[in-house]
């Protein structure tokens, strides 16, 4: 319980930093055509992902990663050449040698921010082409 609150609280004080960016780059997500938003995976799924998406849909597309420091690279979206944005639900903090993950992640029991920040993206692009990754 004491692991949830303190997940909470960062995710919280986290929030307004990542509506902020949002806020920012409302115009990226109203002009982009598609839309791919990235929650799930590891650095193989982030490299996969963004490298298949570049080859379908050319450069038409943003691609929008919640990222954790410890599991996914913050510059392959630069390699790629990518309209990107990258949010962030979470913090690392290393102790006794062992980075921990504070904040909402890929195996959170809830993501309250992160689902509020994709159904704002959502009714921004309304009936636009949105595709989320799903873990395989």
């Amino acid at each position: 319980m004491i692991k949830i609150l303190i997940s909470f609280l960062v995710s919280f004080f986290l929030f307004p930093r990542n509506l902020f960016i949002l806020i920012l780059n409302f115009n990226k997500i109203l002009k982009s055509n598609k839309i791919i938003i990235q929650t799930e995976g590891g650095f193989g799924h982030c490299l996969t992902i963004q490298m298949c998406s570049k080859l379908v849909f050319k450069n038409n597309f943003l691609y929008i990663l919640f990222i954790e420091k410890n599991r996914h690279n913050e510059y392959l979206p630069d390699y790629f050449n990518l309209n990107y944005i990258i949010f962030r639900n979470n913090i690392s903090v290393k102790l006794n040698n062992r980075n921990f993950t504070i904040g909402e992640k890929e195996l959170s029991k809830f993501k309250v921010f992160e689902s509020f920040l994709i159904k704002t993206i959502y009714l921004v692009k309304k009936k636009k082409y949105i595709y989320k990754s799903q873990h395989l």
